[in-house]
């Protein structure tokens, strides 16, 4: 992770969605804050397809889950990972 704009998570630049940006500011998480919390997540949820990640993290006594997909930036030909959920679930 790095402390940019778009953060680092493994070895790769994170860019939020237009919905996703939305629900991390409804859960009050800044891009650099999922990035940390991405260090420590663990798989979680349903199997998705190759290249789309489902993943879960803990905030304080909240649970969190994260969906990511590789994509590819044409502005500099970068593969990338777009978020492109993230919500609060149960335990």
């Amino acid at each position: 992770m790095n402390t940019g704009l778009h953060p680092k998570w493994n070895g790769r630049m994170l860019i939020p969605s237009i919905a996703a940006d939305r629900e991390m500011a409804q859960e009050w998480l800044s891009l650099q804050e999922v990035a940390g919390r991405l260090e420590t997540a663990d798989k979680c949820g349903k199997r998705r397809k190759e290249g789309i990640l489902e993943l879960c993290f803990q905030k304080g006594n909240r649970r969190f889950k994260i969906v990511l997909a590789e994509s590819f930036r044409y502005s500099d030909g970068e593969i990338v990972f777009l978020i492109i959920h993230l919500k609060s679930v149960s335990w």
